[in-house]
């Protein structure tokens, strides 16, 4: 069985190798419902969500050098999370596989409130290869946390994206992904997918499971309850799933968590645009 984070690298490398060049990515909402790739099938639903039943495994040879400062204090007492979220950044990027992460122990200019205040030294992040630059504040105040992120063209001493981005410092990862998102259309026109729900198989063929979770989240959540297989996930508009399990000799229709049908026809499960589940 792959591991998670393996699984998860791959629906977003197929998403890319599917729609767009090597240099794009997905964008959210695009209407490509019932398509197959090359590589795998999967659709984007109504909510923007995605849903992959077979994961294949690509391979993009070209990666952009960026450079993910540690992010500046603005206010307040963030603690950890001035190098968690960049941490965070550099894991959604790496997932894309557009980019190549600079370590930032090869930093020249190490000030992280550069950046956010004034202009960055853009020679002193060319010496070292970097294409992009994100530099970034954290103003914490109880529960509340906000960032003001930044991004540079390195090698065209520019600002190209500045943004600020608040939310509950409990949910800190969901203001990356945000980011993470307005950092794609910024370098390749097109938004990425990150926060989208996914659906997918994962374990032994015979014992399969259908699991969710959010690309760019923290862990994947078990939906289906059946000890034995489950197969075909799919998921709908306002978050509904659907998917097949085995029982026996049956084949049993579960949408929402129930069961609504079964019989020895094997079927497929698909969501209407006006929302019912058609299995055929």
């Amino acid at each position: 069985m792959l591991k998670f984070k393996k699984v998860v690298r791959l629906i977003c490398l197929s998403l890319m190798m599917f729609y767009f060049t090597p240099q794009l990515l997905l964008a959210q909402g695009s209407d490509i419902s019932g398509q197959t790739s090359s590589s795998g099938q999967f659709e984007i639903g109504p909510d923007s969500k995605v849903i992959i039943p077979v994961i294949p495994d690509v391979n993009i040879s070209y990666k952009y050098p960026i450079a993910i400062s540690e992010l500046a204090v603005l206010s307040g007492k963030p603690g950890s999370q001035t190098t968690a979220l960049p941490d965070r950044l550099e894991r959604n990027l790496d997932m894309t596989g557009l980019f190549t992460n600079l370590d930032r122990r090869s930093f020249l200019e190490t000030d992280p409130m550069i950046g956010v205040e004034g202009t960055p030294n853009f020679e002193a992040w060319t010496i070292i290869g970097a294409n992009f630059l994100v530099k970034g504040g954290l103003a914490a105040s109880g529960s509340k946390l906000t960032i003001d992120m930044r991004l540079f063209d390195v090698r065209g001493g520019r600002q190209i994206l500045s943004k600020r981005y608040s939310g509950n410092s409990k949910e800190a990862y969901k203001l990356v992904n945000e980011f993470t998102n307005d950092l794609l259309e910024a370098i390749t026109g097109t938004p990425g997918v990150f926060g989208s729900q996914i659906i997918f198989v994962s374990g032994p063929v015979q014992q399969n499971v259908i699991m969710m979770t959010e690309l760019g989240g923290d862990k994947p959540v078990q939906v289906s309850k059946h000890k034995g297989r489950s197969t075909q996930p799919t998921m709908g508009a306002g978050g509904r799933t659907a998917w097949i399990q085995r029982n026996g000799a049956k084949n049993e229709l579960v949408v929402d968590g129930k069961v609504i049908s079964s019989g020895p026809t094997p079927l497929s499960p698909d969501f209407k645009p006006d929302g019912p589940v058609a299995a055929a």
